[in-house]
């Protein structure tokens, strides 16, 4: 009899413990109420790879397009719609509901005007896809008000993460708890501890007067640019690099600013990153090797230009997401390779074992590497 009672008391604790709601904390410090059953989710904007990460087969549409990026990754990653343009990597609101429903830039924001436009297409997108969890950058003073409303409003949780560079652990911890996978947070964590928290220590070490000085070109003609500070080269700041571009006065580091040649040369960079967006015709690159007025530009004197991996994101940039955790040692490993001796092919190799659960090959890991390819025979004149 006695056996009989304690049975059904354990019986009933296991009933109670199951049927109790999961309870997650928040990056921003929310209390969020999971649902007992992850069906879909959404993670626009930044949010799209590191969710990817755990769950990229329950966002809506897939993340990478294009088949020369789809070579690297599993395929509950594809994002197999053939409208989408560009280099591998998500389009703009990747993870996102249709266009329209979230703010300009693919953010949650936007002027009143679009605000209900977004929330009908969003609400649109979680009845038809069964999405029953929303992803949010936490990135401003106003992310945990608008989580709030946006919980409120469409009826399903949101969970807030903060996507700069130090708090990946954190995002992952927060993840991993979210769609219990304690082996991913390990893994992913792993990757932090050995090689993103020894950088971040030994570049601490670094003299100023010993660091690389870098101009990072965007735009056809290399002539925009992220100033220091600017979320947009946190990876670079993080592997050591002086970002030679300062905030011009009035401006805004949420936003580029245009230069001239003239300006890059009197910045002295002694090395150009060329961003990811038009990787896959070698625009910028091209122009910047093959335009005369670049000459004088001492990186380009030394043939210190490159251009950033693309696949299957960028590792640095447009978006800055989490495939800047291989990126940093990439970067690290090319300003001061002295310091930073890794073994750049299998690094990679382990990196996409990690983060993607796959293995690619040395000669993927080489052709992801080929940072200094043959620019076009023709440029874009101005």
């Amino acid at each position: 009899m006695k056996e009989k009672i304690t049975l059904s008391l354990l019986l009933l604790a296991a009933m109670s413990f199951a049927a109790s709601p999961r309870i997650v904390t928040d990056v921003a410090g929310r209390t969020v109420t999971l649902p007992d059953k992850i069906e879909m989710v959404l993670a626009p904007g930044h949010c799209a790879s590191i969710v990817g990460a755990f769950a990229a087969e329950k966002i809506p549409g897939g993340l990478v397009r294009g088949k020369a990026s789809q070579q690297f990754v599993p395929e509950v990653w594809w994002n197999t719609d053939t409208t989408q343009r560009g280099p591998g990597g998500p389009p703009p609101g990747a993870g996102a509901p249709p266009k329209g429903a979230m703010g300009p830039g693919g953010g949650p924001g936007g002027p009143p005007g679009n605000d209900s436009l977004r929330m009908v297409h969003m609400k649109e997108t979680i009845l038809q896809k069964h999405v029953n969890l929303l992803f949010q950058e936490n990135n401003s003073s106003k992310s945990v008000a608008e989580a709030d409303r946006m919980q409120r409003e469409l009826g399903i949780p949101v969970v807030l993460l903060d996507l700069s560079i130090p708090h990946y652990r954190e995002d992952f911890e927060l993840l991993g708890n979210v769609f219990e996978k304690p082996q991913r947070t390990q893994a992913l964590v792993g990757f932090v501890s050995k090689y993103l928290d020894l950088i971040e220590k030994q570049v601490k070490a670094i003299p100023t007067s010993e660091r690389v000085r870098v101009y990072y070109a965007e735009g056809g003609d290399g002539l925009r640019t992220e100033p220091e500070g600017s979320a947009h080269t946190e990876a670079l700041e993080f592997a050591g690099g002086i970002n030679v571009a300062d905030l011009p006065a009035g401006a805004s580091l949420e936003k580029s600013v245009e230069v001239t040649v003239s300006e890059v040369q009197k910045m002295t960079p002694a090395l150009i990153l060329v961003a990811t967006p038009g990787s896959e015709n070698l625009e910028a690159y091209s122009h910047i090797l093959r335009d005369p007025s670049w000459k004088k530009i001492p990186a380009v004197k030394k043939g210190t230009v490159y251009q950033i991996p693309a696949q299957p994101f960028s590792w640095f940039d447009r978006p800055p997401g989490a495939n800047r955790m291989i990126g940093i040692v990439w970067l690290a490993h090319l300003l001061y390779p002295e310091r930073f001796t890794y073994d750049m092919v299998a690094t990679t190799q382990e990196f996409f074992q990690v983060f993607y659960e796959t293995s690619i090959s040395k000669e993927q890991a080489e052709a992801l590497l080929l940072t200094q390819p043959t620019p076009r025979p023709s440029v874009k004149k101005k």
